[in-house]
């Protein structure tokens, strides 16, 4: 017999069981992404904390060593946003190639520890 589990009822979930693991907008990156790959899936909080991070685009950037080419029309009075759309980019990129990317927050990266 299968429970079929809500957005609520997973944010609840992680709350009790891994409260500072993600934010609760990764949380509700993850729980739609993993309802696209399979709405069957069972909900087992430990092994998606394992399989699953959120981590600064920085942080990330640093921990993997992703290169981030700057565009070459870029100079010292380029948009700081338009920089940062670019790196999200970049990484985007470098975790689809790897299978892993779940999703953005403001400020964070979602995506599969694999």
């Amino acid at each position: 017999m299968k429970t079929t589990v809500s957005l609520d009822a997973f944010l609840e979930a992680f709350k009790k069981l891994q409260p500072d693991k993600f934010s609760r907008e990764a949380l509700v990156q993850l729980f739609n992404y993993l309802e696209g790959l399979d709405p069957q899936m069972e909900l087992y909080v430990v092994a998606l904390c394992c399989d699953y991070d959120e981590q600064t685009i920085s942080d990330l950037i640093d921990w993997e060593g992703i290169s981030i080419v700057p565009d070459e029309d870029w100079d010292e009075d380029t948009d700081s946003d338009i920089v940062e759309e670019h790196r999200r980019e970049q990484v985007k990129d470098y975790l689809d190639k790897r299978g892993s990317f779940v999703g953005f927050t403001d400020d964070t990266v979602i995506f599969a520890n694999f």
